[in-house]
Order: C-alpha cells, then structure tokens, then sequence
C-alpha cells in the first residue's frame, strides 16, 4: 500500500476466465437494458489475458450471451491501451440504429510469478465497458492521437508462449509477465502519461477555445495509484483536479482499468448530484457511505440494488448514460465497493466533483469535454475526446 497505493485486489475464482468477467459485465447490464440485446450488431473484446491463444475471447463471450449470428466479433490486444483501441474499433463498426458492444476484461492473476511480489501485488482480475447505440442526444468521440514507445517492447512481456519462444518442457515456467529494470519503467511510464495528457490537454483546448472553464474530467489509466498522484502532482492544479484517482480497492485491471474507473467514478457523481440536489453532499462521509446509497434507493427511481448470482449489483444513471456496477466479491450492501473505499479516495473524488460544480456555474452551455487517456509499461499511450451535451441543472440546483 505504501509504494503502489494498492490496499486490496479482486481475484476470479480458479474456474474462471477472462470471458467469464466480459459475460458478468454484459449480462448484469442486459438484465436491466434487455431491449438493447437484439439490437447488438458488434461485439470488441479488449483483454491481454484471453481465454486461448485461438480462438478470439469475443466467440466465447459471444456465445455465453447467446447473441445473433449476424454479430461480428473480435478481439484487440494491445496492452493498457486495449480498451480505448477497441472504442476506436467499435466506432469504425458503428451501423445506425444498432449497438455495439465494448468490454474490456482481465484474468491477470493467473499470469502472474508466485515467487515476484513486486509484480504480483499490482494486478487485479474484472470487466468493464460500454453499450453505444442510438440516442436524441448528441455524443461526440474523436481521437486525438497515439504515440507507440516500441524501444522498450521487452521491457514488459510475457517472453515464452508465442510463436517467438513456444512452451517446451524446459521453459514453460517462463509464461509469466516479466518486468525488466522495474525503475526506469516507472520513470518512462511517468513520462509518457504527462506527455499524453499534455499533448490531449492542448488539443482539446484548441477545440474548444474557452478551454479551462468547460467542465470535464480526465480518466487515466489506472496503473498504480501513487504514480497517478506523482502525474498530478507535476501537472498545473487545473489539470489535474480533474483527474480522479480510484483504484485502492482493485488495483490495476490492465485494460479493464480504465472503463472501470469510469464506470464507477460516474456512479459516484450520480449519487453526489442526488445529495447536493437536496442540499446534504456537504453532510456524507465515508464511514457508512453505503447507507447514503441504500436511502437513495428508497427515495429516487434513479438508483435500487440487488443481489446476483455473480455477486452484488447497484445501478444508477449519469444524465443520459445508464449504469451498472457488480462486485462479485460481495453478497450484501455492507460488503460491496462503496463500503471499501478509502478515505483518501473519497476525498480526492469529493474534490473533483466540487470542482466540476465550480466549472458548471461558470460556463455557458451545456457541455462536457471529457479526456480518456490510456498508457502503460512506457509502451503506447492513447487519447479519446467525447463531448456531450447535457443538462446542468443538477450542478446548479
């Protein structure tokens, strides 16, 4: 926890595989959105941890969902990039009214060298992504740019398994992820990301000419949470208060990361906008965080909870985006996610959200520019911009 700012990782259980994450992700939300399923007409799989070398994980989780045959499916494997390649991908797939289908999911553990603590204590096991099909209301993605660092290609890599160095007798202990100078990847991969978010930063503001005052957040890969602090430590405070760090409690799902974050930090605002709507956000705190949720499920039709077969799921909604989160982990709400998030993490987003409100009240239209960036092992680094419009009354109420 001291060097990674790690505290705990989910693990799947010994039966399971990648494509079990991507169906547990899918399928809690396809319970509650059904109406969306026959409608599916893409399916990208972005994981560095198939479930074979062949065939592609999409097949698999193609047929646990039990989707039409006319749905193309495939895999993207490029690393923490993996899931914001796969967004592109999907956007290039994209037919008009139907949806494509986006998860990125990770079984790393099992990858992993029993005997290297400093590699093992980073990684943890999960799903996440998107559902992107028609709407009345504008969204806007485009990529800004990518930047491939291929000098260092072996300083991260898993060395035997491919058709390089294939399993033998001798070297199948081998197939497991290796660091090399675990030091200078930490100062490249530092770099790197100040790089990206730089570059991302500049365009975005040439985009959009009013540049600091229009709202919206930064969502970074998640790789390790105190080298996420360093990066906004050395980015000027109206960058990097938009930069939510959240990943104590899972630690680093390679491309799952990043669509998790997401994911849960917009529940998050969701339940925030609830309880500054009724003038109480000043009231929460962290200790009982779950109870606040629970009583928002009895007082608005925007959130309810339940439990799964896979484990405890809560959904909610961030102005036109729907949302559902399961913690396969927990089989009661004083178990789940809400309940185990550290304080520094639920300041640092308290924080966050302030400041978003503060932006809100100051910009004219009702618009959100949102940066997505993915980096990692100082290889590749990647930026999507998504713009939307919305309604800002929940911020100003």
């Amino acid at each position: 926890q001291t060097l990674t700012g790690i505290k705990e990782r989910r693990y799947a259980q010994p039966h399971e595989a990648s494509s079990d994450m991507a169906f547990y992700a899918a399928q809690s939300y396809l319970n509650f959105f059904s109406e969306t399923a026959d409608k599916i007409r893409t399916l990208i799989v972005a994981t560095t941890s198939g479930d074979f070398l062949s065939p592609a994980t999409a097949s698999v989780v193609h047929h646990k969902l039990g989707l039409s045959s006319q749905v193309h499916g495939f895999d993207v494997a490029s690393s923490c990039t993996s899931f914001l390649s796969a967004a592109r991908c999907s956007l290039a797939n994209f037919e008009e009214n139907s949806y494509s289908l986006v998860i990125a999911t990770e079984v790393k553990h099992k990858s992993l060298p029993e005997n290297n603590h400093k590699i093992k204590v980073l990684f943890g096991d999960g799903s996440a992504g998107f559902l992107m099909g028609p709407s009345k209301y504008q969204q806007n993605f485009c990529f800004l740019f990518s930047e491939m660092n291929s000098d260092y290609v072996e300083n991260i890599c898993i060395p035997v398994g491919g058709s390089r160095n294939p399993v033998t007798k001798e070297n199948h202990n081998q197939q497991v992820l290796t660091f090399q100078d675990p030091r200078e990847l930490y100062r490249i991969t530092v770099k790197l990301f100040l790089t990206t978010v730089e570059k991302a930063w500049t365009q975005r503001c040439s985009s959009f000419p009013v540049g600091e005052v229009v709202p919206g957040f930064i969502f970074l890969h998640q790789a390790n949470a105190n080298l996420i602090l360093e990066i906004k430590k050395r980015l000027p405070p109206s960058i990097a208060a938009r930069i939510p760090v959240f990943m104590s409690d899972v630690g680093n799902m390679v491309c799952a990361s990043l669509p998790a974050l997401r994911v849960r930090v917009l529940f998050l605002f969701s339940l925030f906008c609830y309880f500054k709507e009724i003038s109480e956000l000043s009231y929460l705190e962290k200790n009982g965080f779950s109870k606040s949720f629970e009583r928002a499920c009895k007082e608005s039709t925007l959130f309810s909870c339940e439990i799964s077969q896979t484990g405890f799921v809560v959904v909610s909604s961030y102005f036109k985006e729907n949302i559902v989160v399961t913690d396969g982990a927990a089989q009661e709400l004083l178990e789940c996610w809400l309940e185990r998030i550290l304080e520094r993490d639920f300041r640092e987003l308290l924080d966050c959200f302030f400041y978003q409100s503060s932006l809100w009240k100051n910009y004219h239209l009702d618009i959100a520019v949102d940066l997505w960036i993915g980096a990692g092992g100082g290889l590749q680094a990647m930026a999507l911009l998504s713009y939307f419009y919305m309604d800002k009354k929940h911020f100003l109420s």
